[in-house]
């Protein structure tokens, strides 16, 4: 625990780099804030989470608890092959076993503990998905509602169009067409507002790029489905009307 009679200590790697830069960390000295003792560096070790998997990265320096004054607060980490759950009584009852006295505090698997700290994140990313699927919901049977209005007031030209040949799935594919210009446009803006709060929601989430491709392809191709198939339904439906029918009534 000691070195050139300072306290050993490790560091992470943003001390290293905050404090000595591009330069070799160990054997340098430094102390903790506060704190008259100097620590001796021994060691660097990568960046971790101290408190949430999304904080911003500190300087973090770990030291044996038997250097210090407080109360140790030993932990034992057991690796397993099968179910860790399954372990948690066995492992609660040996140690209750070898020492009845000690208290045990918290008792549970990585997944568990990572779980307890993703839960607000998750509960964002739930509601978000389902206000997502509302949005995409309602811009269908708003695009159906629209597409409807249009195909009825047009139902004279498509009548004409039919009379003189068109065939139904030309018909189908005009509508579509119209419809698929007024979505590109929908799209085209959609990506520009994505792009301006990408890093906004990004944050929300720990570990997802807001700008992710796989992510904005799959968004939009799910967009633009509910948006043709909205618009094929009263498009089918108004190439089934019979020409004369249509003519007749208007």
């Amino acid at each position: 625990d000691q070195l050139g009679g300072s306290t050993a200590v490790i560091v992470n790697q943003t001390a290293a780099r905050r404090f000595w830069g591009d330069g070799d960390p160990l054997g340098r000295r430094l102390r903790g804030q506060g704190s008259e003792d100097w620590r001796r560096v021994v060691g660097v070790v990568e960046d971790a989470p101290v408190s949430t998997l999304a904080e911003d990265m500190q300087p973090v320096m770990y030291f044996s608890a038997r250097q210090t004054d407080g109360i140790a607060n030993p932990f034992v980490v057991v690796r397993t092959d099968g179910d860790p759950a399954d372990l948690l009584a066995p492992l609660r009852q040996a140690v209750t076993e070898v020492r009845s006295s000690l208290a045990i505090d918290a008792q549970g698997t990585i997944a568990s503990h990572f779980g307890e700290s993703l839960a607000a994140p998750r509960m964002a990313a739930t509601a978000l998905g389902l206000f997502s699927l509302l949005a995409a919901g309602l811009a269908g049977l708003g695009i159906y509602a629209v597409v409807s209005f249009g195909v009825a007031r047009r139902s004279t030209e498509l009548g004409i169009r039919m009379a003189l040949g068109a065939g139904r799935d030309r018909v189908v594919a005009m509508v579509l067409r119209d419809v698929a210009g007024t979505v590109a446009l929908g799209v085209i803006a959609g990506l520009g507002v994505t792009i301006l709060l990408a890093p906004r929601l990004a944050s929300m989430i720990h570990g997802v790029d807001g700008v992710d491709p796989a992510a904005l392809t799959g968004g939009l191709t799910f967009i633009v489905g509910v948006a043709l198939v909205a618009a094929w339904i009263p498009a089918r439906r108004a190439s089934r009307v019979d020409p004369a029918e249509a003519l007749r009534i208007s």
